[in-house]
């Protein structure tokens, strides 16, 4: 958190003039005043890591456990290409903002190469490229799954596996890993993201590749007979719907469980 003020006094006969006082703060602070469009940005770059995260593993879920025939959807690869996209990035935007953010410098610096150097040296900085190299492996990976289809389970582990291992360079960065009981907010935060993930994933895939109406139809219910989007016949839609439905209320509750916890470990 950049600094954004300072107070100052003195002691004993040590009295100074109000120039002198005012010169103190100006030169402990030089250079440390946040600039408000950094912030913008950064919190723009943030929440789009954060939702690019929440529709890739939520949706790569949705897939291997509910809609294993979706991985030959045109719509659904699309959603989750788009979503890998967006925090490949959003990641690498995060390097230099951050930088600049926690220094309090403007936003022409974000191509300095010191700033850079210097949030790679940090933890924040290294999660990040333990991210990218995570994206770096489903981007390599995730196109020789689609032969696993009839795998549930082998891709139902995949999903899980590659998901908390991206969920946690969220919490590897956040606040989890400070104050008292680091191991169970560790814990209690990769939980309360997967359940997230699963809820809001799996809706945009339902609004995105399920609902989605589209007239470019080469496949049926089951992903047999194409490579294109997929016709969802009716009661194949209400399966998946009534499916989806008893896992979001789930997630739902392990959402709400974990935000207590999290809210009691925070506050006390």
């Amino acid at each position: 958190h950049p600094i954004s003020g300072a107070f100052t006094f003195g002691i004993g006969d040590a009295a100074v003039s109000d120039a002198e006082a005012q010169a103190l703060p100006d030169d402990a602070l030089a250079g440390s005043g946040s600039d408000r469009s950094v912030g913008g940005a950064y919190g723009a770059v943030r929440f789009a890591a954060f939702a690019g995260l929440v529709v890739l593993v939520g949706g790569a879920l949705f897939l291997a456990a509910l809609w294993p025939a979706g991985m030959a959807d045109q719509r659904a690869r699309r959603i989750l290409t788009a979503a890998c996209w967006v925090v490949f990035v959003a990641t690498v935007l995060s390097i230099p903002l951050q930088g600049v953010y926690a220094a309090g410098r403007s936003l022409a610096d974000v191509v300095e190469p010191s700033v850079i150097g210097d949030e790679l040296g940090v933890r924040t900085g290294r999660v990040w490229l333990i991210r990218l190299a995570l994206l770096a492996v489903v981007a390599v990976v995730a196109p020789r799954l689609r032969r696993w289809e009839a795998r549930a389970d082998a891709l139902a582990l995949a999903a899980v596996v590659g998901g908390v291992a991206l969920l946690a360079t969220i919490t590897f960065i956040g606040h989890a890993t400070s104050g008292d009981l680091v191991g169970l907010a560790v814990v209690t935060d990769i939980v309360h993201l997967s359940a997230v993930s699963v809820w809001l994933g799996g809706l945009a895939l339902l609004l995105g590749a399920v609902l989605w109406p589209t007239g470019d139809v080469t496949g049926d219910a089951t992903g047999e007979g194409g490579d294109g989007d997929i016709t969802n016949d009716g009661p194949h839609t209400e399966r998946l719907f009534a499916a989806f439905s008893d896992v979001a209320f789930g997630a739902v509750m392990i959402i709400v469980a974990s935000g207590v916890v999290q809210g009691w470990r925070q506050l006390g």
